[in-house]
């Protein structure tokens, strides 16, 4: 995870859901799935529109993980709740 680690410290996936979502899969063993938010450069297109659809298919995390990736853990640190939305 070093070498994905910016300069303010965050760690940034850029390609986190390629080649089977390898990388988010290490990064939810290694960090926790409670400390990843999903970003998007939205509405530039880099090619990765689809990447909740991408994170939906990634085997090796519970859907429970990836409703907290995908917005869960973002709203809980803004102090709200946010109903199932991976089923």
């Amino acid at each position: 995870m070093d070498r994905c680690r910016g300069k303010s410290g965050r760690i940034i996936l850029p390609d986190g859901v390629e080649r089977g979502g390898k990388r988010l899969v290490g990064a939810v063993e290694e960090l926790g799935a409670d400390r990843l938010f999903f970003g998007s450069d939205y509405p530039h297109d880099d090619g990765h529109l689809d990447t909740v659809t991408k994170i939906k298919q990634v085997k090796g995390i519970s859907d429970e993980v990836k409703e907290k990736i995908v917005g869960g853990n973002a709203v809980a640190f803004m102090g709200g709740s946010l109903p199932g939305i991976i089923a």
